[in-house]
């Protein structure tokens, strides 16, 4: 789990959001792997907490990077509405 998410985790809410950004996201970038590791911190968060996780899709960006957003979250959302 990041650490960033620790301390929320750690209050055990009834529901926890997770919003992602696209800064790491390049040219590079496998659209698999990268909804493939949100799911997997979801359900590392989820399993810690105890919490309802959903996750929110990648904000769509103004760029030659858009296609690779659209992709994740397209996965995401086929991953999600199966769990």
């Amino acid at each position: 789990m990041k650490w960033h998410t620790k301390p929320t985790v750690f209050t055990k809410p009834d529901n926890i959001i997770l919003h992602f950004r696209t800064n790491s996201i390049n040219k590079d970038v496998v659209p698999d792997i990268v909804a493939n590791d949100i799911i997997k911190e979801a359900l590392e968060i989820q399993k810690e907490s105890g919490s309802q996780v959903m996750i929110f899709g990648i904000v769509p960006r103004k760029s030659n990077l858009n296609k690779k957003v659209i992709g994740i979250n397209k996965i995401l959302k086929e991953e999600c509405s199966m769990r």
